[in-house]
């Protein structure tokens, strides 16, 4: 083999494997990074059957899947998930009933399709500066202030 064949065989295979090792290294940082997980609250009106039923009809409504879920002691998880071209995202609810208090929370996580494999970033926890097409989460959201009567106050963890 000659120098410049060996060259070029070198300099491909260094352009291949640089991408994959950029990609663990990628997705070893993104592990290490702290994330805050938002939660809202809301003082509900409604008895804890009655709130539960309610968000249960609107998480539906979205397409979600019922997980999880107790309306007798207040406990919901919910999952949705959506199939674009090139990632998948799944949509998560979990709702929490205490002292006619709802703690909520809202996640997703997207991962997207590669040459490589499929890579996934770690879950994004949703409030109210997450952006207006996020609907599955807004729609919620907005119906919950109006089964419970009563504005959301947010709380990071």
């Amino acid at each position: 083999m000659s120098k410049s064949k060996s060259f070029t065989f070198v300099a491909k295979a260094m352009k291949k494997y640089s991408i994959i090792v950029f990609a663990i290294a990628l997705l070893f940082f993104s592990s290490c990074v702290n994330y805050s997980v938002r939660q809202l609250k809301v003082d509900c009106k409604p008895t804890t059957e009655e709130t539960m039923n309610k968000i249960i009809q609107v998480l539906m409504q979205q397409g979600f899947t019922i997980r999880e879920n107790d309306v007798k002691i207040g406990l919901l998880q919910a999952e949705n998930t959506a199939h674009p071209f090139m990632y998948s995202e799944v949509r998560k609810w979990s709702f929490q009933i205490v002292d006619n208090k709802v703690i909520a929370q809202a996640s997703f996580t997207t991962t997207t399709k590669t040459a490589y494999g499929d890579m996934s970033n770690p879950p994004r926890y949703c409030n109210d500066g997450v952006s207006e097409s996020l609907t599955w989460y807004w729609t919620v959201r907005n119906q919950l202030e109006v089964i419970c009567g009563n504005q959301i106050v947010f709380i990071e963890n």
